[in-house]
């Protein structure tokens, strides 16, 4: 009979009793199953009876904590508006603590910080943090001591005592193992109640301490890039590309200088960095770009060349300290020339390089008659050489200067190909030559012609139009005076204008032209009787 309360709730639900309500009497439900020890569907119709009472509720968390089942209650018990005393959370907090690390932490992450004390929390999980590597010192202590265990002879005792040892030395070892993920998961629940207290800096500690990745979501979250300046050889250690690209995108938060002073001891790490920067802007890092050119000709040499093109922010004769220090050849063509030394690049592509066609291509793209010389002396007594210069310079100095300087027996592969090649090139520059004089002449017959006839054009004058130099009527019946036409189209009465030598100028254009200061051909005139 007493074991029905599903039926008395809904007697009581339906009567509307004085005596008994459907709370009081879910209450003795509840307690009735703990009683079975059905703590489950206790902890369940606990949310629905015990309702807003917090006397009610404290007394049901003291019964499933003696019966040592507080996790199943721990899903349920109130965390909103409605909350109970903040020890009945560090209780519930503690046992997982206790025995159920993962579930402690995940509690830590769900529940508000409100819910109990903090310095209560951290003190219990910094005990068993150092419980927990008390045990750690001594199961290691324990492999150590097993494996200096000797065996001395093959008799029945000592293969016994071997075999007992060896089942302890496998126990310790998963003793540690789970001693180890236990303490793992319990200084990441520290770091999690760090954060909630505002402690950034411990909880990025503990983090960086257990290789941890969401301390880079932290860092992100809380705009932490100024304090984890210190920690930036940490953060590339953990993950290298999402630290690079942290530090990449942060410029004005992550000084570029400090960062470059922190990864000084990993130089590899601090040319990566340096690299990427020179990708985003060449000249956002330009401070540390002589830095750059030894970084590069100690690990990455061959961006060095493309590095020493693109940037103009080191000293040349550095530069060429650190690359003639390692034989690094192109390098030291490219600032030699730079420098305005082209003699002396000249000379070590073709002692150091032997490259004839590098040599040719050079000394092509600077035109200058002397490293031409300098390349046909220093070729004279290598046949390869001398059979490039004739295949490649036909059009940039005269081959008959080289054909000249060829010792006396000396055989040159190819020759009667490379001479062929001459004639053929000469050839071809005669026939262009002569082509592009009878464009020319085409052209000036064109332009003649069309000359002549805008001079031989006639232009409308009249009665009105006037001397520029009188006023009056040119064309004015009374008077007999002769008329000056030139070919700028102005028009004068002859005894208007100043004769030297019996020659005429424009006086409009004239004084145009002082005012211009630039030199014009004076107009001709032509004279008319009108």
């Amino acid at each position: 009979m007493h074991e029905n309360f599903e039926d008395a709730l809904a007697l009581v639900e339906k009567s509307k009793l004085r005596r008994h309500t459907i709370q009081s009497t879910g209450v003795k439900y509840v307690h009735y199953l703990i009683a079975v020890e059905n703590y489950k569907s206790a902890a369940l119709k606990a949310v629905k009876y015990m309702g807003q009472d917090k006397k009610a509720w404290e007394d049901l968390i003291e019964k499933f904590k003696h019966a040592q089942k507080l996790k199943e209650i721990s899903s349920y018990v109130p965390t909103g508006s409605f909350r109970l005393d903040q020890y009945v959370y560090e209780l519930i907090l503690d046992d997982f603590l206790k025995t159920d690390i993962e579930g402690f932490y995940g509690l830590i992450k769900t529940w508000s910080k409100d819910l109990y004390d903090f310095e209560t929390i951290v003190g219990a999980v910094n005990r068993e943090v150092s419980a927990a590597l008390q045990k750690l010192t001594i199961l290691n202590q324990q492999l150590q001591q097993s494996e200096d265990y000797p065996i001395v002879d093959s008799d029945q005792d000592s293969l016994s005592k071997s075999a007992n040892i060896q089942r302890y030395r496998t126990a310790w070892q998963q003793q540690r193992l789970d001693t180890a993920k236990q303490l793992r998961s319990m200084r990441a629940a520290l770091a999690i109640l760090y954060c909630q207290e505002e402690r950034y800096e411990d909880a990025i500690g503990i983090y960086l301490d257990l290789g941890h990745e969401d301390v880079f979501d932290l860092i992100d979250k809380y705009n932490l890039y100024e304090t984890v300046l210190k920690y930036i050889p940490k953060l590339m250690q953990l993950q290298e590309n999402r630290a690079m690209k942290m530090l990449i995108e942060n410029t004005d938060k992550m000084p570029i200088g400090v960062v470059v002073k922190q990864l000084e001891q990993q130089m590899q790490l601090q040319l990566l960095y340096l690299d990427k920067l020179f990708e985003k802007d060449h000249n956002i890092a330009k401070e540390h770009h002589e830095l750059q050119v030894e970084l590069y000709a100690e690990y990455e040499p061959k961006k060095l060349l493309q590095f020493l093109k693109k940037s103009t922010s080191y000293s040349l004769k550095k530069a060429y300290s650190i690359c003639k220090e390692r034989s690094y050849y192109q390098e030291m063509v490219f600032l030699l020339d730079r420098m305005g030394n082209s003699k002396e690049a000249l000379t070590i592509i073709v002692t150091e390089l032997r490259d004839v066609d590098y040599a040719i291509e050079f000394s092509k793209e600077k035109d200058e008659d002397e490293l031409w010389q300098q390349l046909v002396d220093f070729s004279m007594d290598k046949p390869h050489f001398i059979t490039s210069l004739l295949h490649n310079v036909g059009s940039h100095i005269n081959p008959v200067m080289i054909i000249e300087k060829i010792p006396s027996g000396l055989e040159i592969p190819d020759l009667r190909d490379s001479l062929v090649k001459i004639l053929q090139d000469y050839k071809l520059q005669i026939s262009l030559q002569e082509g592009c004089k009878k464009i020319l002449v085409n052209d000036m017959v064109s332009l003649f012609d069309k000359l002549a006839k805008t001079q031989r054009r006639g232009f409308y004058t009249d009665e009105f139009t006037k001397c520029p130099n009188c006023q009056r009527n040119l064309l004015d019946q009374r008077m007999d005076d002769d008329i000056v036409v030139f070919f700028c189209r102005h028009t004068y009465h002859k005894d208007c204008l100043p004769a030297r030598e019996n020659e005429y100028s424009c006086q409009l254009c004239s004084n145009a032209k002082s005012y211009r200061k630039r030199g014009l051909k004076t107009s001709r005139p032509t004279m008319k009787r009108i």
